[in-house]
């Protein structure tokens, strides 16, 4: 069992979007997001305000709590709104990949809302009233629905404020407004957390597909495409100050081919599942980044090992006969695994043992009848002896 190695933190007891209301009002006049086709801004103050008159249109049509909501888009500025909106009312959203529709959702009559049934204390139970049901990307089977309550995104999002991390995980308030180009898809769990929760929380200017970012997070995949293609030195992208990458792993040597190739300082891995509501590990602001590792644990979280995969791993070794594992104490991360294995016992007689050695070579030399040229080792050892 392994234990972050950060201090523990508390965790409110509130709903995931009163978190938002309240973060929002440290940064009311500053631009939320900004649509890169049209360059429109939304400051923040207009975010709360539309949210609210859309959750209020929202009750007015019929929506009661723990109700769940489908939203088919792609980014936009809309679909941050009727999240919030739907989460305000009590209800839960599914997020759905656009491509598996035609239509698209117009929310002009609930935003001309006058905003008078605002649902409030709609949300009872923070550990058990559901918030959001992402859906895995299926790497066991098919994807499956995830049940993320408001506790779970919460919980999250007060670990990734431990000052330890907040500032690798882009959530640090002392560091000026991050300018974050919204690239990930918001119906991905890492789009869900990292931009329209986290993007909100850390009170960042996020663009949806716009030019002027110093802040983008990426997929091991478009990093790859972007060190192998020429296009990217036609263009200037001088004001990319930090990479957040996740949902797969990324290599040592891509990495450092990519931080040479757009001369950033910071390439932030990170680890995750849909279950844990995106982030479980990530590198910790305080000690050396290693090139290729997704870093450390978060705060609160203990990672078990399970000894029975450990085992059948070990199993299959062939001198092996049997092998238990179990955790010892360890002072730095909780606990470690230890095995206890049984050897299988020796098929051949002490005089046989190879007392001589053991060398490995690229070939056995051989005749074209395939006949093994022992002669030929023999002078090898003897030349090797001179």
């Amino acid at each position: 069992m392994l234990k972050s190695c950060c201090s523990d933190v508390e965790i409110p007891e509130v709903p995931i979007h009163q978190m938002i209301f309240d973060s929002i009002k440290a940064s009311s006049d500053k631009v939320a997001w900004v649509d890169g086709d049209t360059e429109k801004e939304y400051t923040f103050s207009y975010m709360y305000d539309a949210i609210r008159r859309v959750a209020s249109g929202l009750k007015r049509n019929g929506l009661q709590p723990r109700d769940i909501v489908a939203i088919i888009s792609p980014n936009c500025v809309e679909y941050i709104i009727i999240f919030y909106a739907t989460l305000a009312c009590g209800a839960a959203v599914t997020t759905i990949n656009p491509v598996y529709t035609t239509y698209c959702i117009a929310l002009s009559d609930l935003m001309n809302d006058n905003g008078s049934l605002y649902p409030e204390n709609t949300v009872t139970d923070v550990r058990e009233h559901i918030a959001t049901i992402p859906y895995s990307s299926g790497t066991t089977g098919l994807p499956k629905g995830v049940l993320l309550t408001h506790y779970n995104l919460v919980a999250l999002f007060a670990m990734l404020r431990h000052p330890d991390i907040a500032k690798t995980a882009g959530m640090a308030r002392d560091i000026g407004q991050i300018v974050r180009l919204s690239f990930v898809p918001f119906y991905h769990i890492y789009g869900l957390v990292a931009l329209m929760i986290g993007g909100f929380l850390s009170g960042a200017k996020q663009i949806i597909m716009s030019r002027f970012v110093t802040s983008v997070p990426l997929v091991p995949p478009v990093i790859v495409l972007l060190v192998k293609s020429p296009l990217v030195k036609k263009y200037d992208l001088s004001s990319l100050e930090q990479v957040i990458c996740g949902a797969a792993p990324l290599s040592e040597d891509v990495s450092a081919r990519f931080l040479s190739l757009l001369k950033i300082s910071h390439l932030i891995q990170a680890y995750g599942m849909t279950e844990t509501a995106a982030v479980c590990a990530i590198q910790h602001g305080n000690r050396p980044v290693r090139l290729g590792s997704c870093g450390m644990l978060v705060p609160n979280m203990v990672m078990q090992v399970a000894p029975a995969e450990l085992e059948a791993l070990i199993l299959n070794h062939p001198e092996v006969d049997d092998v238990a594992v179990i955790g010892i104490p360890d002072e730095n991360v909780g606990e470690l695994p230890k095995a206890f294995i049984v050897r299988k016992p020796d098929h051949v007689s002490p005089f046989k043992y190879l007392r001589g050695g053991v060398e490995f070579l690229n070939a056995i030399p051989k005749s074209q009848a395939g006949k093994i040229l022992h002669q030929q080792l023999r002078q090898r050892m003897a030349q090797s002896k001179i």
